[in-house]
């Protein structure tokens, strides 16, 4: 359900926002709120999440070496992700550099935390939160608020800058899809890594997220 979101907002949403990040560069004031706001939201959902998520993870089997590798490659993918978001919303902002620090690498690493912290057991589990669905609810719609931001400005300036530029060449518009398949699995993969833990070894998991991401990739392959 998560990827058909994110589907529908790069059909309907992020086309209309990408233009303007594209044409400032992302440097607007109100974009630079945007991203630090997108930081946050993922940092608070990802905390929500986190219980109930630990508690359906104690009851899978425990995971093998090539899942240990690939959230350990997400994983550091999520932290570089979300400092560099933080980094660029305090460069927007033109905040003092005591505040850049502060936000890129004290707001910046928030996100990967509780993320993290969603993996480390911590004692007995307790009973469940009668609230605890509704929690979560509210956890998935942060993170995809979040997530949606972040696709914004990936597109803006990232996608838009190489948008269509193998287009007439099958070689090239290939090329240029395995290219973006590194900034495709940071820009969205690693954000969505708390909806991975649970479903990573079933095939549909990676079909839909690939499917949530095809009009990126039409835009990038036509311009």
């Amino acid at each position: 359900m998560f990827d058909l979101f994110i589907f529908l907002a790069n059909l309907l949403i992020v086309p209309h926002l990408y233009a303007w990040v594209s044409d400032t560069q992302g440097f607007d004031p109100r974009f630079g709120w945007l991203m630090l706001a997108a930081v946050l939201l993922h940092a608070l959902g990802a905390g929500l999440k986190s219980r109930p998520l630990r508690a359906r993870l104690a009851q899978q089997p425990e995971w093998g070496g090539y899942a240990c590798l690939l959230f350990l490659v997400l994983g550091v993918m999520h932290l570089g992700l979300f400092i560099t978001c933080a980094n660029f919303a305090a460069e927007v902002l033109e905040v003092s550099p005591t505040v850049e620090i502060f936000l890129t690498f004290g707001v910046g690493l928030l996100p990967t935390i509780f993320t993290v912290w969603a993996l480390i057991p911590i004692g007995k589990e307790h009973e469940a939160d009668p609230r605890g669905k509704r929690k979560e609810q509210i956890a998935d719609a942060l993170i995809y608020i979040s997530l949606v931001i972040i696709l914004v400005w990936w597109d803006g300036l990232f996608v838009e800058s190489v948008a269509g530029a193998g287009q007439g060449n099958i070689f090239m518009t290939g090329l240029m899809v395995i290219l973006m398949s590194v900034p495709f699995a940071m820009f969205y993969l690693a954000p969505r890594m708390l909806f991975l833990l649970e479903y990573f070894r079933c095939w549909r998991t990676w079909l839909s997220a690939l499917l949530a991401m095809s009009p990126t990739a039409w835009r990038l392959v036509t311009g």
